[in-house]
């Protein structure tokens, strides 16, 4: 009988094992995960902490503004530059009409806007009214701005409207606080990185001593 002689497997001799590196081990949905996550994160970050644009870093970061206190107000908000100052007319319903200042200081592509008013007490308190919410359409109306997303908030004490806003086809946000009838509304809008600004913006403005 012709053939090659194969000798048998000796006892404790281990069958051939197949070795299954690390390098096998799919990583596609840890790496997804991951880029997922900081995706989110970096988006977070940039909502509540926009970078600040060149432009407003001698504002923000250097304390190079200025401190705005109109005449005749209780009004004090630091702004980035001197602003303009004119007056504007508001219409607050049917036959109401009355007039707002605006100021407006410029920073690259930025602008800051200032509002305040006085508003018809009986107008503001009419019957099935919100008092703040009027006070923000006539803020907007005298500033040229809508709060699309409107919150109720306080400031300082106060009722006040904070959200974000259109102004001539550019984004921004705004803040409208109620004093009594006094109006008084602060907001940033630009063409890149509207949010810039804004806290730095509110913590800053003041409407009057704390209610008693």
């Amino acid at each position: 009988m012709s053939g090659q002689y194969t000798p048998p497997p000796r006892v404790g001799d281990a069958a051939p094992r197949r070795h299954r590196g690390l390098a096998r081990i799919p990583v596609v949905g840890p790496v997804c995960i991951m880029v997922v996550v900081a995706s989110l994160w970096l988006g977070w970050q940039r909502y509540f902490h926009p970078p600040v644009p060149a432009a407003l870093s001698p504002w923000m970061e250097h304390n190079q503004g200025v401190v705005y206190r109109p005449q005749g107000t209780t009004l004090s908000v630091s702004l980035p530059s001197m602003p303009n100052e004119m007056t504007v007319k508001v219409v607050f319903g049917p036959g109401r009409q009355g007039s707002a200042r605006v100021a407006r200081s410029v920073a690259g592509d930025h602008e800051i806007l200032v509002v305040w008013l006085v508003a018809p007490a009986d107008v503001l308190n009419s019957p099935g009214s919100d008092p703040v919410t009027l006070a923000a359409d006539f803020a907007g109306r005298a500033g040229g701005f809508k709060i699309l997303v409107p919150r109720n908030v306080q400031h300082h004490g106060r009722p006040a409207i904070e959200g974000v806003i259109d102004r001539d086809g550019l984004d921004g946000r705004a803040l409208v606080v109620l004093d009594g009838n006094s109006v008084f509304a602060v907001l940033v809008s630009g063409a890149t990185e509207p949010e810039a600004g804004f806290e730095f913006l509110v913590d800053s403005f003041g409407v009057g001593p704390a209610p008693q």
